[in-house]
């Protein structure tokens, strides 16, 4: 699975996280992209600038860049209710959305 995180139009990453799938085949990093989502915008107080989108077995995390700290807060307080082995995921993107440098985004189809 890949990992993209956007924030105001600049890329924070784009990596490689692997898969984990339980029992049923399912990623359940990915199931609980709409919780997380669900409960930023609740914070936020908008329904617009946060998505979370699971598609394809990829992973991606479009942001406004004052949603960023709504989303934090959004993990930080869903943490003790997240299985073990996905918290370290989330706390992933936690930490990257409060510490990654943004790269601005190039279209290389464009001379």
């Amino acid at each position: 699975m890949w990992l993209e995180i956007i924030v105001g139009g600049g890329i924070v990453t784009f990596s490689q996280v692997g898969a984990y799938l339980d029992s049923w085949g399912r990623d359940p990093r990915c199931e609980w992209a709409p919780r997380i989502e669900s409960e930023a915008r609740r914070i936020c107080g908008r329904t617009d600038g946060i998505t979370f989108s699971a598609k394809g077995g990829d992973f991606s995390v479009r942001l406004h860049e004052d949603a960023v700290p709504s989303v934090v807060r959004a993990i930080t307080e869903a943490e003790p209710h997240m299985p073990l082995e996905i918290r370290g995921f989330y706390q992933r993107i936690s930490y990257l959305l409060e510490n990654g440098e943004r790269a601005r985004l190039i279209d290389i189809s464009k001379p």
